[in-house]
């Protein structure tokens, strides 16, 4: 990312994504620190806010801290993957409602493949999941993490997949990233 800064066209258009300010921890009125009142402490990382979706925190972890996250407030949490993998799974056997999975966190690429697919596969074994929703800035971040191994984990899934990449300014697409992109629509 540093790499992006440099070379971009407006080197502060990136650096202020993730550039610690003192301007941050002013109160403003109207402002919150967790402006969509989510929370999945609760319920060990799962958060149900829409009919048939659950979004699922498997990681507080991200390739960068970007400061417009909305789940900053979030990321010192402790997030004990047992118990969030122990949630879901105690969620999806109570009810058959859940039809699209949503990966979240932190940015739920970051974490290795292994656990990457231990998710998809978890998630393939509800028959009612009929996709798996992806959100993530990891190719913006570390787009060389989009192995061809990484690759195929996302295409041999039974389930379709959406990937919301999250782009905040031109210079975040350069060679690598588009590459990234490029592998995974493949995929």
């Amino acid at each position: 990312y540093r790499q992006k800064i440099e070379a971009g066209t407006d080197p502060q258009a990136l650096l202020r994504q993730v550039l610690p300010v003192a301007e941050e921890l002013a109160d403003s009125p109207g402002f919150s620190k967790n402006p969509l009142e989510e929370h999945p402490g609760k319920a060990h990382g799962l958060i149900e806010k829409y009919r048939g979706r659950l979004l699922v925190m498997v990681t507080q972890a991200c390739a960068g801290h970007c400061r417009f996250c909305f789940r900053r407030h979030m990321l010192d949490e402790p997030n004990q993957q047992d118990l969030v993998h122990a949630a879901f799974r105690q969620r999806m056997a109570r009810r058959d409602d859940i039809t699209e999975v949503i990966l979240s966190g932190g940015d739920p690429l970051v974490i290795s493949d292994r656990r990457l697919q231990s998710w998809l596969d978890t998630i393939a074994a509800y028959p009612q999941v009929r996709r798996i929703r992806i959100h993530s800035r990891e190719p913006v971040f570390s787009p060389e993490r989009f192995t061809p191994e990484r690759l195929d984990i996302l295409r041999r899934s039974s389930l379709p997949m959406i990937l919301a990449v999250h782009v905040n300014h031109v210079d975040e697409l350069d060679c690598k990233t588009a590459a990234a992109l490029e592998g995974l629509r493949n995929a």
